[in-house]
């Protein structure tokens, strides 16, 4: 890609991003898949049990919202009332499996032709009751959640310690989107431990973290925290739903005395509009790395986009777009992602979803490697 070329795309992430701003800004009516959030105008904790969303679902989510409103083969009460992931009345389970098969071509030298296990997660949420939950998470691999939570802050709002996702920017269920992937939430490597604290007021949501900055680590080696900061605030005017908001995080990296402190800052927009049967969500966040010494600083840009056509119940059109470029101020290279397919919700515990994925490379001095296509077809079981 040009330097004009990347310019237009980073006018084109501007341009993207601001379109919820005409929206999101109307005051209005206040279900993690981002998709949902949008298209019912809720946050995340409608359906899960972690407000930053993901995991276990809760059980309004499981005995009703998945079974009646979006899965094609519907439930009647006799069957709704089989679903029971409550065990008594004080502990909830939950499970999700994802398997990909994967099909890249020959001439893929990046990409290969297997089955892959994506998800095999186990949820447990201890209630004591309406307001402290102990969650545990474990899944494939060094992948797991263990926190506790207490509703006690004003405006439905939580203090949650332990290991955890932080919140920032959308958990899209595609790791591989480049907001995840490049800003270090691919798994395991999405983790952290901390204290987090969110409140919720109106059609608001404000989320704050400390954190030890290692993510992926049990423990920290030095002795600086991240901080990170979410913000999002929903809205409808004349039909049209719509959210504004954004993230930031800060961290201060020092393997020891003897070593420069490096810094590195994340942050930007994010939002959604929906509109009928079409919802747009997108992210956009710059990077920013002070390596100390006497290297330069280095900016990076990337953004994710998702748009989806609900054609009937039960059944998306996707279409997606990433842009990644890792240091704006020089020729690095960039990468982009552009990804075509269908999610079918066949029933509450069932869905299979098929994308056909183009990477474009443009090399550089950070960025190699050949453009090449892959086709993904995604079987997901839950519980």
């Amino acid at each position: 890609m040009s330097r004009s070329c990347r310019t237009g795309a980073l006018r084109a992430g501007w341009i993207a991003m601001a379109l919820p701003a005409v929206f999101g800004l109307f005051p209005g009516e206040g279900a993690a898949l981002p998709r949902y959030a949008a298209r019912y105008g809720q946050n995340c904790s409608l359906c899960h049990i972690d407000p930053t969303g993901g995991g276990a679902r809760d059980l309004y989510a499981s005995q009703y919202l998945v079974p009646t409103e979006f899965s094609f083969r519907s439930l009647d009460a006799e069957q709704r009332a089989k679903i029971t992931p409550a065990i008594g009345e004080n502990i909830v389970i939950g499970a999700d499996l994802r398997t990909l098969a994967r099909y890249s071509g020959d001439d893929a030298a990046r990409a290969e032709n297997n089955f892959f296990q994506m998800q095999s997660d186990i949820y447990l949420a201890f209630r004591v009751d309406d307001r402290f939950t102990a969650y545990f998470d474990r899944g494939r691999g060094d992948t797991y959640e263990v926190f506790g939570m207490a509703y006690l802050l004003p405006f439905n709002g939580y203090i949650k310690t332990g290991r955890f996702t932080p919140a920032y920017g959308w958990k899209f269920a595609d790791h591989n989107a480049f907001v995840r992937e490049r800003l270090g939430y691919l798994p395991p490597a999405h983790t952290d431990v901390g204290v987090e604290a969110g409140i919720f007021p109106g059609s608001a949501a404000v989320q704050f973290s400390l954190l030890n900055g290692n993510q992926g680590g049990i423990q920290d080696f030095n002795d600086e925290l991240a901080v990170a900061v979410r913000v999002e605030y929903r809205g409808v005017f004349r039909g049209i739903g719509g959210a504004i908001g954004g993230s930031f995080r800060a961290d201060d990296e020092r393997a020891g005395v003897s070593f420069p402190r490096r810094t590195r800052r994340t942050g930007g927009p994010l939002g959604y509009l929906s509109w009928r049967n079409w919802t747009w969500v997108g992210e956009a966040d710059w990077t920013r790395i002070s390596p100390g010494g006497e290297e330069a600083d280095t900016t990076g840009f990337v953004m994710s986009h998702e748009v989806a056509c609900h054609v009937i119940r039960g059944l998306d059109l996707v279409g997606t777009y990433s842009f990644h470029d890792p240091d704006v101020g020089v020729q690095s290279g960039t990468r982009e992602r552009l990804a075509a397919g269908f999610e079918f919700f066949y029933s509450p515990f069932a869905v299979i979803s098929a994308l056909v994925q183009h990477y474009r490379i443009d090399e550089g001095e950070l960025v190699t490697g050949d453009d090449y296509t892959q086709t993904m077809v995604q079987f997901h079981f839950l519980y």
